[in-house]
């Protein structure tokens, strides 16, 4: 999803934070709407918020991008 939009991501620098960090730090810099975002802010815990962002990940992996839904 990354290399489709054109993001550039420091993924050394991301590799040294913990896990709920570096979800934190994929969510505000990706695409996701206010809806999936919000989703990942209230889940439980860190296994779910883990799931979830897969999960949001795994949709955007078949997207091509080109969607023009006014968010």
């Amino acid at each position: 999803m990354f290399e489709k939009k054109g993001y550039i991501i420091n993924w050394k620098s991301l590799e040294k934070q913990d896990l709920n960090e570096t979800i934190n730090a994929l969510a505000m810099a990706s695409p996701f709407s206010l809806e999936e975002k919000q989703i990942l802010l209230e889940s439980k815990n860190l296994e779910v918020r883990k799931d979830k962002i897969s999960e949001i990940l795994s949709t955007y992996s078949f997207d091509n991008f080109q969607n023009t839904t006014i968010q």
